[in-house]
């Protein structure tokens, strides 16, 4: 598939994924940085005294060395996902601007992110929808009931979380088109990056739904708020739905339709963090420094007998 070669191929950056840019105007700091190389008179390496002469921020921020990564590209663990994911739902902004542009280890996240998004929306619909396997076996007793359950829930859960990788896939070829056309210098990995950072909108489009039918449950039981009046809704050829029944379809949507934008809104932070940021070659796939010549026979030192 052409998206699995291009993950493989992100721990390789080509030389302009490379090439040192400011990160907030895309001015080229190749010429600046050889100021600071270790044969050079000065500093080897930039402060906060050396701006970008284009629009002046400070080209040590501008340096892959400034971005930490996330604690999940840091250390995937239960808890840097739940970290990961709170930190870019509370502060998106401040979390993209230190994401690592390197090697697809963020492809896991949103892979977890999806199933778990996919087992939220799935879970309140199972069973309850004509032709669902689950809903056609009852009454067949609890044997026949669990194996269909057993095959048939996952089976859901796996196709929606297929589609939430599609969405992803599909999001990221968005990003690398935009990023063309308006002259971004976005790397692969940046706009992969972003997109699996951004799948805690997966989470937000799944759970919104559900908070959605707690809430019409607590208007409809516990407020005890008029919900079986109708409206006339004959001039639109919906009938005379009632408001419980309008409630049911709208708020689920309008939830479901929240969720996107909130992904999408994610995105759109991302990329204005990690437009011009530059791209590291993978820990895994630096050269490696040859070993070093075995000494001569006449310098190594004879064995010495065990005493």
């Amino acid at each position: 598939m052409p998206l699995i070669d291009e993950l493989k191929s992100f721990s390789k950056p080509t030389p302009a994924e490379t090439k040192p840019l400011c990160e907030s105007c895309g001015y080229d700091l190749t010429g600046i940085l050889s100021d600071f190389s270790p044969t050079s008179t000065t500093s080897s390496t930039p402060t906060s005294q050396h701006p970008c002469p284009e629009c002046g921020r400070q080209i040590a921020t501008s340096l892959p060395a400034h971005r930490q990564g996330s604690p999940w590209q840091r250390r995937p663990s239960l808890r840097s996902w739940i970290s990961t994911n709170w930190r870019t739902l509370r502060h998106p902004t401040a979390l993209f601007s230190q994401l690592i542009i390197s090697s697809p280890r963020s492809t896991s996240l949103a892979i977890i992110n999806s199933i778990i998004a996919a087992f939220f929306l799935v879970d309140p619909w199972a069973g309850t929808l004509l032709r669902d396997p689950i809903r056609a076996i009852r009454g067949y007793g609890f044997r026949r009931q669990f194996l269909t359950a057993l095959w048939a829930y996952p089976t859901y859960i796996f196709a929606v979380a297929l589609l939430f990788m599609i969405a992803t896939s599909t999001e990221y070829y968005g990003l690398r088109f935009i990023a063309a056309r308006r002259g971004w210098r976005l790397s692969r990995a940046g706009a992969w990056q972003i997109c699996c950072h951004a799948t805690v909108g997966w989470l937000m489009l799944a759970l919104l739904p559900v908070i959605a039918l707690a809430t019409l449950y607590s208007l409809r039981f516990v407020v005890e708020l008029p919900m079986s009046a109708t409206i006339n809704l004959t001039s639109l050829g919906l009938g005379q739905p009632s408001i419980d029944t309008l409630l049911t379809i709208i708020l689920p949507l309008l939830a479901l339709f929240a969720g996107i934008f909130w992904y999408e809104y994610l995105v759109h932070l991302g990329i204005r963090q990690c437009r011009y940021a530059t791209a590291v070659e993978s820990p895994s796939t630096q050269p490696v420094s040859p070993p070093s010549p075995p000494l001569p026979s006449a310098l190594t030192p004879p064995n010495k007998p065990l005493a």
